[in-house]
């Protein structure tokens, strides 16, 4: 059940079927999805999620972050802002 929060992110599996029903406070400017975990970002934020809606990482880039993109590697991204672009490693 969602309380008090602005914003619902719903994810389905490719038979149709709900598999996750998340209220979230934070505005998003994008929504990622891998086969198990979703990127929102915002223009400062990135967070993960699992499919349980678990927060896994949430971070204030500072601004200017335009994509979160997960690699090969388990546990590394390419962070995309407005002038450059970087490899970071999550733990």
């Amino acid at each position: 059940k969602v309380k008090s929060k602005n914003y619902l992110l719903k994810a389905y599996n490719l038979k149709g079927n709900e598999v996750l029903s998340m209220g979230f406070d934070s505005q998003c400017d994008k929504v990622r999805s891998t086969k198990d975990q979703l990127i929102v970002i915002n223009e400062n934020n990135c967070y993960l999620y699992n499919y349980y809606g678990t927060l896994k990482f949430k971070n204030d880039f500072g601004g200017g972050v335009t994509d979160l993109i997960p690699t090969d590697k388990n546990g590394e991204y390419i962070l995309l802002n407005d002038t450059s672009s970087e490899v970071i490693q999550l733990k």
